[in-house]
């Protein structure tokens, strides 16, 4: 992640310098109104470009500061179990306070969904590792037997073992902790 900021800072400077370089940049995961927003603060002229998902599957994405507008998922369609979910809404939380806001999440969608495994974009391999540890304590009031698989990748474990880790089959549901880097090659159906 460093490396693609340092990359996107580059770029903006030089982009600045050289109005008639062209880029184009792609992601799913983007979010796109702050990214626009930071190129256009540099003067940059940003054109956005949609491609159509071909994905049968619903994917539903939030970012931890900007909640969607017009979602149609279990927890933007109801407000009171909104406001629960969201603990420190406005407040980005902290490095060390990550992992048991990110396993209070999950919990909260496997208490309110039945299917569809979930993704979780994280900074790196120690709070992916941290994250994981306190999904495992916590979700055993609801997954006994150790039925839904969580899975923490990151691109340290290597190409094989990223690859491994992402075809892992649960009984019921896998839960993953990936930073954008190791999830770049590989194709998860049916998440959160």
């Amino acid at each position: 992640t460093l490396n693609i900021e340092s990359l996107l800072m580059f770029l903006k400077s030089e982009l600045a310098k050289n109005p008639s370089l062209r880029t184009v940049i792609s992601s799913a995961t983007i979010n796109v109104k702050e990214f626009v927003a930071s190129f256009k603060k540099e003067g940059i002229s940003v054109d956005i470009f949609e491609i159509p998902s071909v994905k049968e599957e619903k994917v539903y994405v939030h970012f931890w500061d900007e909640l969607p507008k017009d979602c149609s998922c279990w927890l933007c369609q109801n407000p009171s179990k909104k406001k629960t979910f969201w603990l420190n809404e406005g407040n980005l939380p902290k490095e060390y306070e990550l992992p048991g806001l990110v396993a209070h999440c999950v919990m909260k969608i496997l208490e309110e969904t039945q299917e569809g495994s979930i993704l979780v974009f994280l900074q790196g391999e120690t709070v992916i590792e941290n994250s994981a540890k306190k999904i495992q304590e916590v979700k055993r009031r609801i997954d006994p037997q150790s039925r839904i698989l969580v899975i923490p990748v990151y691109r340290r474990l290597g190409t094989r073992e990223v690859e491994r880790r992402f075809r892992q089959k649960g009984e019921r549901r896998r839960i993953f902790l990936a930073t954008n880097i190791s999830e770049t090659s590989n194709t998860i159906v049916h998440y959160y």
